[in-house]
C-alpha cells in the first residue's frame, strides 16, 4: 500500500469516532491506516484549549501547508552572481552539463559555487 494523504472524507471519519468517544488506534484501523497518523492529524489539528477536532479546518491547513511546502531558496536567480555566470558560459554555447561539471571543477569545497545541470534547465525555464 503507498502512501496517501488523509482526503476530506477521512477527517469527516476521524472526527464522528472522536465524537463517539473511540480510541485513536479503533479510529485507525476503522480507516486502515496507521494510528500515529490518526494521533498526529487529531494532535496537529485540534483547537488549544478545548481538543475539539474540526475536519474542515484541518483539510484546509493541510492543503495550505502543502502548496507553502517549498525545498528551499533556488541557487539561480536573476541577478545573482552565480546566474550571471551561467548566462555568459551559455552565451558562449556551453551545455548545462558542461557549465555544472566546470563550476564543479572550479570550487569543489565551495558548495554554494556550484549547480547541477537541472538547476540551470530549471532557471532557464522559470
Amino acid at each position: 500500500m503507498g502512501f496517501s494523504h488523509l482526503g476530506y472524507v477521512e477527517r469527516l471519519e476521524i472526527a464522528d469516532g472522536l465524537r463517539e468517544r473511540l480510541s485513536l488506534r479503533a479510529i485507525a484501523r476503522r480507516l486502515n491506516r496507521d494510528p500515529s497518523t490518526v494521533s498526529r492529524e487529531v494532535g496537529r489539528n485540534a483547537f488549544p484549549g478545548s481538543g475539539r477536532y474540526d475536519p474542515c479546518g484541518a483539510f484546509f491547513a493541510a492543503l495550505a501547508r502543502r502548496r507553502d511546502a517549498r525545498r528551499g531558496l533556488r541557487k539561480l536567480m536573476l541577478g545573482m552572481p552565480l546566474f550571471t555566470c551561467v548566462i555568459g558560459h551559455l552565451r558562449e554555447g556551453w551545455s548545462p552539463m558542461q557549465i555544472a561539471g566546470r563550476l564543479r571543477r572550479m570550487s569543489p569545497e565551495d558548495r554554494p559555487g556550484t549547480v547541477c545541470h537541472e538547476s540551470i534547465y530549471v532557471a532557464l525555464y522559470a
